[in-house]
């Protein structure tokens, strides 16, 4: 009896312990009529997922995507996506806005905020995320930015 119980516990430990892996979809679609550029800080922390600088001209759309593991009741991994701590967004070469966290946290359509992006789809440990610039981030940035050199 002990031994069943050994084998049961052994086997209730190994299928409870699974870890899956959960994938996150991100496209950052330029809806504008401006060209945008998203660049970093060079000392910004070591990304796996660095794909950035990265150039949207209009009607261009990126999508990239990200993975780890996690437990089976996760649909949502976009933290994971998002793991800057502050991006550049500069329109047309000229107009450029920082997007931060949490000093940006005024900023409309934040790109480094959750809930400037649209959950298209999540499924079976898979999630679809949009963002979407448009001509009013160009002109936000317009009315705050600094002018690029």
């Amino acid at each position: 009896m002990n031994r069943f119980l050994s084998v049961v516990s052994i086997l209730f430990c190994t299928v409870s312990c699974v870890d899956y892996t959960c994938i996150t979809e991100v496209t950052l679609v330029n809806a504008s009529s401006h060209t945008v550029e998203l660049s970093k800080d060079e000392e910004d922390r070591p990304n796996p997922y660095d794909k950035i600088p990265i150039t949207l001209k209009t009607g261009e759309a990126y999508t990239y995507s990200a993975s780890d593991m996690g437990d089976k009741y996760s649909s949502s991994y976009l933290d994971l996506a998002l793991p800057y701590d502050a991006i550049t967004v500069t329109f047309d070469g000229k107009y450029r806005i920082v997007h931060s966290l949490p000093e940006g946290k005024d900023i409309p359509n934040n790109l480094c905020r959750m809930e400037s992006y649209t959950q298209v789809s999540s499924k079976n440990r898979y999630s679809l995320y949009t963002y979407t610039f448009t001509d009013a981030d160009y002109d936000y940035a317009v009315s705050q930015s600094s002018v690029s050199e």
